[in-house]
């Protein structure tokens, strides 16, 4: 019993407490013994159309109209009619809807009007269009009475409260989108097309509907801007429309999904423009297409043609059309004949050889080169684009080497004597020549009255005999002789070019009798000289 005195006097004093602090700075009442009422709160909602399948916010107002049972002191009117610690929670009830906000403080409510309350709200994809109520629930303090006393203190009676109110939303008909799928051919620095194909799948007509497509991104651009419009026209539910619009991929830029934003504006069946909710689209570019350079092999040497040869590979992981291997930058004393290959549509992992002709100067050193190969191909837009790939070629330049080498067949001749000169002409070069003719330039006592052979086509490591006539003079000096030999001719690329060698010719004595010619004329001289002696004497 003792207990239950104190604990009630405890109650009191804490009563006394909260009552001296509400009346902080509030005036005692002036004549009236008591002051009595209450809020009254209503809420409404000045926007509460909806359309299925969007997600929105609605913006809930509050409205004060306070009850006055007992009037009194003005000060202590307006306190009984504060609703305190206001708290909203908008429930969905039977209407096709989600909250997504919830319980949410509003504060000290006095006589008026407040707001606006947001709360987020999706809309069922297949919410029916109609009018539906959906249930506020409104929680919030208040002091009912106030009491004068004997003492000039006064009594606050407080009171707790929570009402369920209700607002009228209206899902209206209209035409909605959804985006069902996209694609991109765009690959990291190239320029392609996206596609987005978006579906109406609202209650109506879309009436001159132009979808925007629009991004953000620095490494994603569409056309020459950051968006691009098109015009689909009119568009009735459930329906799709499909737009395609140009798309330009960084260099620099990495493999990942990145967003666009796709609009649809449109007319209603009333005529009022509308414009849809933003609709997320994501486009993921494929890799940069890749080449590799393998097998290298060449041909080259000094004063020379040669090819340089290879094979391309697409390391990509996609096909590659139109690739050409090219030259792109010229070598001192290397004469590119041609400087672009074509090899075609390459697939993935799929490789194709190709081979230059280059000439190399007779200045050149030998040696070991670097030579740089450029690999391009035709992006999904058709433009040609180059790789920013190294395809180098090390290629090794052979010393110089002559082209033909010459074997005399026949090539002995007496003094004073004509006959047949019989040469082997080689092509001991690794590639054809053409339009080959020999001549020859004999001097001194070896003449020529037919010093010149053609020849024709000699493919690799092919001999022909060549035969020239010749003469010797009765005054020739038995010994070898060297007779020029000048062979003109066209390489495989059909530069005309001429190469000098000799053949070894050897010039031998008569064949005789054998007696000595020197004593014979001697004897003959000392004969008729005692003739002539003979006679006189006589």
């Amino acid at each position: 019993m003792q207990s239950s005195h104190r604990r009630s006097a405890r109650q009191l004093l804490a009563v006394c407490l909260v009552v001296s602090v509400l009346l902080a700075g509030v005036p005692a009442p002036a004549s009236a013994d008591r002051v009595a009422g209450k809020p009254n709160l209503s809420v409404f909602l000045p926007n509460n159309e909806l359309a299925p399948g969007e997600t929105t916010t609605l913006d809930v107002f509050v409205r004060n109209a306070g009850d006055l049972s007992d009037a009194g002191d003005p000060n202590y009117e307006a306190l009984v009619q504060t609703a305190r610690a206001t708290t909203l929670r908008v429930r969905s009830g039977d209407a096709p809807i989600t909250v997504r906000t919830g319980r949410t403080p509003v504060g000290t409510l006095p006589d008026g009007v407040h707001g606006p309350v947001p709360f987020r709200v999706t809309v069922d994809e297949d919410a029916e269009p109609g009018t539906y109520r959906i249930p506020v629930d409104v929680a919030f303090e208040y002091t009912a009475e106030v009491r004068n006393t004997e003492t000039g203190d006064p009594v606050l009676i407080q009171r707790r409260q929570t009402d369920t109110k209700r607002l009228t939303v209206e899902i209206t008909e209209q035409a909605r989108f959804r985006v069902v799928e996209s694609e991109t051919d765009a690959a990291v620095g190239e320029a392609g097309t996206v596609s987005v194909t978006l579906e109406n799948i609202g209650s109506e007509s879309a009436r001159d509907a132009t979808v925007t497509l629009a991004g953000t991104d620095p490494d994603l651009r569409l056309g020459d801007s950051a968006s691009a419009d098109t015009f689909v026209g009119d568009w009735p539910a459930g329906e799709r429309r499909t737009v395609t619009t140009r798309v330009a991929v960084a260099e620099d830029a990495v493999v990942r999904n990145y967003s666009l934003d796709a609009l649809v504006a449109y007319r209603d069946t009333a005529g009022d423009r509308q414009t849809s909710e933003p609709l997320r689209v994501g486009v993921r570019p494929a890799s940069a297409q890749s080449f590799a350079v393998e097998s290298v092999e060449s041909t080259l040497r000094v004063d020379a043609e040669g090819e340089v040869r290879g094979v391309v590979r697409n390391t990509g992981d996609r096909p590659a059309e139109a690739v050409r291997v090219t030259l792109p930058t010229p070598e001192p004393r290397l004469v590119y004949q041609t400087t672009t290959y074509p090899v075609g549509d390459l697939a993935p992992g799929e490789s194709a050889a190709f081979a230059f002709g280059v000439a190399v100067a007779n200045t050149t050193t030998a040696g070991p080169r670097s030579l740089d190969l450029g690999i391009s191909y035709r992006d999904a837009l058709g433009d040609r684009r180059t790789t920013d790939d190294d395809h180098s070629a090390a290629v090794e330049i052979g010393p110089r080497r002559d082209t033909f080498t010459a074997s005399p067949v026949d090539a002995t001749f007496t003094v004073d004597s004509d006959g047949v000169l019989t040469v082997d002409l080689t092509n001991t070069d690794e590639t054809a020549v053409s339009r080959v003719n020999a001549r020859i330039t004999p001097t001194g006592p070896v003449e020529s009255d037919d010093p010149a052979a053609f020849v024709g086509d000699l493919a690799p490591g092919e001999t022909v005999t060549l035969r020239f006539q010749l003469t010797v003079t009765n005054d020739a000096i038995p010994k070898t002789t060297p007779v020029p030999l000048s062979v003109t001719y066209r390489t495989a690329s059909g530069t005309p070019r001429i190469e000098e060698t000799t053949v070894p010719v050897e010039v031998v004595p008569q064949e005789g009798t054998g007696l000595p010619v020197l004593p014979i004329v001697v004897i003959v001289v000392v004969l008729a000289g005692a003739g002539v002696w003979w006679w006189r004497r006589r």
